[in-house]
């Protein structure tokens, strides 16, 4: 634990570069403008990202205990191969 608390406290500053090399299609799910993450540096890692798909669900940073639901069906349809942009 100490390790990854670490790495979120104070990332290597190489990982920025880095994600081009990811390219397993990846979803990431932003809260919208409530959520304590910056939307805009969301949006620009899913850019970065060459498989990478931003899906917002604007009910603030606990999407996933906020709408179950919702985010159940989004990383499901992701999953199975429906990408959304959005």
């Amino acid at each position: 634990m100490p390790a990854i608390v670490g790495q979120l406290n104070d990332p290597d500053p190489a990982w920025w570069d880095r994600l081009p090399e990811i390219t397993a299609p990846t979803l990431l799910i932003a809260g919208g403008p409530s959520s304590h993450l910056s939307q805009e540096k969301l949006a620009e890692v899913a850019h970065r990202l060459p498989r990478g798909t931003l899906l917002t669900i604007a009910v603030g940073h606990h999407v996933h205990a906020t709408r179950p639901a919702e985010f159940a069906a989004a990383v499901l349809g992701f999953a199975h191969g429906g990408r959304r942009r959005g």
